[in-house]
């Protein structure tokens, strides 16, 4: 059976699942989440067992036992927002020693560090001449602002952990009498927590504005943190995510960049004013 998954070719065959990219200038994920579910399994998170994973003339693969069960987009409801949540906090303080590369950002494994030369680098990208402002991802005039909002963000204390990075209801399997599983963790980053997750919540992936105000809400509660408590900082921090997000396509995959322009300029709009 096939014609499952977006980003993946997936087939099931017998009781296994097995995936590959769509997409050839795709980096490979499958190492990530193969530590990610281990990690997810030890913390309780119902997840799928890991059968293999290698390589095949330079194609990643990944194979894990089949999970019964519709996907969570069949009935996204407040209490599998909930579950989300749960599993989020779950595994936010799995130890990173021993985690694979692709966990870690261009600056370096140590996430304190990182992130401090995470907002320099784009700090520093805020001049004349940027081509986000001819690109009309934000406004010449806007640049002290965003500016400012970084330096909102260097002043705020974070802790650091694993994030899933792709939290929605599609990404569980529903399972009658027994908790969902969750799976998927080919966007899971080392970030701040919980602020990580929220930022993909409120803004979406580049196709979508992210759940209702109610789901977001529901997460959190199974999270146990208030959004209105960390709204100060996920603001800048949505900010800062739409930007740098269209300066890694012009660096990485400049095939992307109008359809990561255009997502951009859609979740700025309410945050700093239309372009």
């Amino acid at each position: 059976m096939s014609g499952h998954g977006s980003v993946n070719h997936v087939f099931v065959v017998s009781d296994c699942v097995i995936r590959f990219a769509r997409d050839p200038k795709r980096e490979d994920e499958f190492a990530t989440e193969v530590w990610c579910l281990a990690q997810a399994a030890q913390c309780g998170v119902p997840s799928p067992e890991v059968v293999a994973y290698d390589q095949i003339d330079g194609a990643s693969y990944l194979v894990h036992r089949f999970v019964p069960g519709a996907s969570g987009d069949t009935r996204p409801t407040a209490a599998l927002w909930r579950d989300l949540g749960r599993y989020a906090r779950a595994v936010r303080g799995v130890s990173l020693h021993d985690a694979p590369a692709g966990l870690f950002g261009r600056f370096g494994r140590d996430p304190e560090a990182a992130w401090r030369a995470h907002l320099d680098y784009n700090d520093g990208q805020l001049r004349e001449g940027d081509p986000l402002i001819w690109l009309g991802v934000y406004r010449a005039e806007q640049r002290q602002h965003v500016r400012d909002l970084i330096g909102e963000l260097r002043s705020a204390s974070f802790e650091f952990g694993l994030c899933h990075g792709d939290l929605a209801p599609r990404n569980l399997l529903v399972r009658p009498e027994s908790e969902s599983v969750l799976i998927d963790w080919g966007c899971a980053t080392v970030a701040p927590v919980p602020h990580h997750d929220f930022v993909y919540l409120l803004d979406g992936t580049a196709d979508d504005d992210g759940p209702p105000t109610a789901d977001v809400d529901a997460f959190a509660d199974g999270y146990g943190v208030r959004v209105a408590d960390l709204m100060p900082t996920l603001e800048p921090m949505r900010v800062l995510a739409a930007i740098d997000v269209v300066r890694w396509a012009i660096d990485r995959r400049p095939d992307r960049v109008d359809e990561l322009v255009s997502a951009a300029r859609r979740r700025l709009s309410p945050l700093l004013g239309p372009t």
